[in-house]
């Protein structure tokens, strides 16, 4: 983990913010990137690092490693990606000898992946706000496409799905990030019926949510930002969203 707590806060209360990388694997960078805005808003900055040894590829990191990258059998819960933040939140507040009992998560890019999707799979987290930027895909909250693209297939019932929907969510997305050939963007099948590109992705991603809450007469409890003049920037969108992590 790379920390990074201001000198004016009360390291025992104050908000802690889980910012997770992309897929360069960078937590370091990702921490740097947050310091000023850390100062700024007064919160402890926690950022995982998952290296591609441990957590290989896409499947070991965007998408939590629940699934065996060969066999696509379900692996055991505990080494999923996914199973580590809890654990970690646990360690921060123990060394901080704080009294902190929920935290906010933001990820940009990869990182943005794994958050969207930590929110389908791990229910219970102790997760405040959910802050999902610039993702090059999504698992979109849509029981009738199938894993990864959505989730059909996984055991979410509409008891679960009602829950995720009403947590407190923004699709964080940088206008500028409509290079439909940009570096490292998904060009499979499903994700093109996503849309062409990143921008594009995260309000069909927030849209299909939205349409179904209202269809099922559920609560709705995310909202969308978009950041003008921003492109594939996790330092420009920190820039500008470091007000929504969540005392």
């Amino acid at each position: 983990m790379w920390v990074y707590a201001p000198e004016s806060v009360d390291k025992a209360s104050a908000p802690i913010a889980f910012i997770m990388h992309g897929a360069r694997r960078d937590p370091d960078r990702y921490r740097d990137q947050w310091i000023e805005e850390a100062d700024k808003a007064g919160f402890i900055i926690v950022a995982p690092g998952f290296s591609r040894e441990d957590f290989p590829r896409a499947n070991g990191y965007n998408l939590g490693g629940v699934f065996d990258g060969e066999s696509g059998e379900q692996r055991d819960e505990r080494v999923w990606a996914f199973s580590a933040v809890e654990p970690l939140f646990d360690e921060v507040v123990a060394r901080l000898s704080g009294s902190q009992s929920h935290y906010t998560i933001y990820g940009h890019s990869a990182g943005s992946q794994f958050v969207h999707r930590f929110l389908f799979f791990k229910p219970d987290a102790r997760v405040k706000r959910y802050l999902a930027a610039n993702a090059g895909w999504y698992t979109f909250a849509d029981p009738a496409v199938p894993f990864p693209f959505g989730l059909k297939g996984l055991s979410i019932d509409d008891n679960a799905l009602k829950a995720a929907l009403a947590k407190d969510v923004v699709v964080i997305l940088g206008d500028q990030d409509n290079d439909p050939g940009g570096r490292l963007l998904n060009q499979s099948k499903g994700a093109m019926k996503q849309g062409p590109h990143r921008f594009a992705r995260g309000k069909a991603f927030f849209a299909s949510a939205r349409s179904l809450a209202e269809r099922k007469g559920w609560e709705f409890g995310w909202s969308v930002r978009i950041v003008e003049g921003v492109g594939h920037s996790n330092g420009g969108i920190s820039d500008v969203v470091y007000d929504l992590i969540e005392p």
